[in-house]
């Protein structure tokens, strides 16, 4: 597997130090796999590595998926309690 770039260093990874994860392509030195958020930088291992894109992140930093709010969601309404309603449907 020699001729992989390393995801964080951009440097060649070779078999003894390559680390890789299911689900991505990208590989790492056991050195660079560290949480990708800029103010943690903690030594991950296989056992709490997050993978979110081609990084890996501890669990306390792994961005959250954007989700749709109910403002987002077209032809809902919301009542002044907070529930959400859709238009009924043609009889």
């Amino acid at each position: 597997m020699s001729g992989n770039k390393c995801q964080r260093c951009g440097k060649t990874v070779y078999a003894p130090e390559l680390m890789s994860v299911p689900g991505s392509n990208s590989v790492w030195h056991k050195g660079c796999f560290k949480c990708a958020d800029a103010t943690c930088g903690i030594t991950l291992s296989i056992a709490n590595y997050m993978l979110y894109g081609d990084n890996v992140y501890c669990k306390k930093h792994v961005p959250k998926p954007k989700g749709r709010s109910v403002s987002n969601v077209p032809h809902a309404k919301e009542t002044p309690t907070g529930a959400s309603l859709r238009p009924r449907p043609p009889s």
